[in-house]
């Protein structure tokens, strides 16, 4: 009986091991928990990266999703590159943004923009690290 014990144990602490606190601090409280992107959900994030960034050929990379306990929103992050006008695959950038359960809608952390320097790309990791995703 006690080895069934610590195995629940075991498999129960390897659950909550991508579980943080949306503050990044450690106060015990869980907020968040791993999630697999699915099909549909990778189709609205590529038509809003299409529809924001307008370059053909975009592809992504490194997707990584949570989603939070209390809400169910959806956080994703991940890579993104497209076809540049000389022709060539631009350089790839950090992307990040929540679906709303509520809507079903992806909406990106910081809007559009031209370009991505250290600074937008910081920011995007920063939220993205406070839902538990490290890219």
């Amino acid at each position: 009986m006690q080895r069934t014990s610590g195995i629940v144990a075991m498999l129960a602490a390897a659950m909550l091991s991508g579980c943080v606190s949306i503050d990044g601090s450690d106060d015990g409280v869980i907020t968040h928990t791993d999630h697999t992107v699915t099909t549909s959900e990778r189709a609205v994030v590529m038509a809003k990266l299409q529809s924001a960034l307008k370059a053909p050929g975009l592809r992504l990379r490194g997707l990584q999703a949570s989603e939070h306990l209390e809400t169910g929103t959806v956080t994703i992050c991940g890579y993104v590159s497209g076809i540049s006008s000389a022709g060539s695959r631009s350089p790839e950038a950090v992307f990040g943004g929540q679906i709303i359960r509520s809507g079903g809608e992806f909406v990106l952390f910081g809007g559009g923009g031209q370009g991505q320097d250290s600074n937008r790309a910081a920011q995007v990791r920063a939220i993205c690290a406070a839902a538990g995703i490290h890219i």
